[in-house]
């Protein structure tokens, strides 16, 4: 099927789901919209192939890890989650191009990040209470709860906050051998519901929630340079990506996540 075949379907996928109201919460993904140049503001953006055809980078769910560090000079680490917003994730192809709209300073070399896909979770990022030998959310406040995640909901709708601990999920204690290195639950399957045994003080109680949370985090491999534009007369300029750049994951300068494929 053509490019111009692919987009057009995308695009009636779009219109439908905003005419009907469809929401991005709960099981639905969010549709990526797609963007002619003439609607396009100050930005960065991936243009497919040579088509009028522009879409943006996935930009939700940013977050930094100040405790996840190869050495003391990396404190600031990437990590990025969200939930049921995988369909946001453009995907890049050598076919394709990332371009940059600006009235402003062009930046210096933007680069690419490598992010090592953690697979999913449920919304919540975990440190072992030394007390309890029990798990509370972690300390780190932009990264504790994902948000519209469905543990989010639930774990909200109790009576449940920043001391509540957390003793098992799906019937499994929570330990180190199921806790990643920045904190997120490992183990779990994709869409499948897991009941949450909780404690606030010596009260115990339950909650439900859905695997829905897909997590990255900076592979901590050195990042790739973008050196070189190509300057249209269009109002944009092309961002050459570097020739050596392997399939996978990348957070692009502090702009979004994208999918690139060789």
């Amino acid at each position: 099927m053509k490019i111009k075949k692919i987009i057009g379907f995308i695009s009636t996928i779009f219109i439908i789901l905003m005419m009907t109201g469809c929401s991005s919460s709960g099981n639905k993904d969010a549709q990526l919209a797609v963007y002619e140049l003439k609607d396009l503001e100050p930005g960065v953006y991936l243009q497919k192939g040579d088509e009028n055809a522009f879409v943006e980078f996935m930009s939700e769910g940013k977050a930094y890890d100040n405790t996840y560090a190869s050495d003391e000079s990396q404190d600031n680490t990437r990590i990025v989650w969200f939930a049921n917003k995988d369909s946001l994730i453009p995907e890049i192809t050598k076919d394709d191009h990332i371009i940059m709209i600006t009235t402003e300073d062009i930046p210096s070399m933007p680069q690419l990040y490598p992010l090592d896909d953690y697979g999913y979770t449920i919304g919540c990022t975990l440190y072992k209470d030394s007390a309890s030998d029990l798990w509370a959310l972690s300390q780190d406040q932009n990264r504790d709860i994902c948000s519209e995640s469905s543990f989010e909901e639930n774990f909200n709708n109790g009576n449940n906050d920043s001391n509540t601990l957390i003793l098992d999920v799906g019937g499994k204690k929570v330990s180190d051998d199921n806790i990643s290195t920045v904190g997120s639950v490992t183990g779990l399957e994709k869409d499948k519901e897991y009941t949450i045994g909780l404690y606030n003080g010596t009260v115990y109680s339950e909650i439900t929630a859905v695997c829905d949370t897909h997590l990255f985090v900076d592979s901590l491999q050195p990042a790739y340079m973008c050196e070189q534009y190509l300057y249209t007369k269009d109002g944009y300029l092309i961002v050459d990506l570097p020739d050596d750049l392997p399939s996978g994951y990348y957070y692009f300068d502090d702009f979004g996540l994208f999918k690139y494929t060789v």
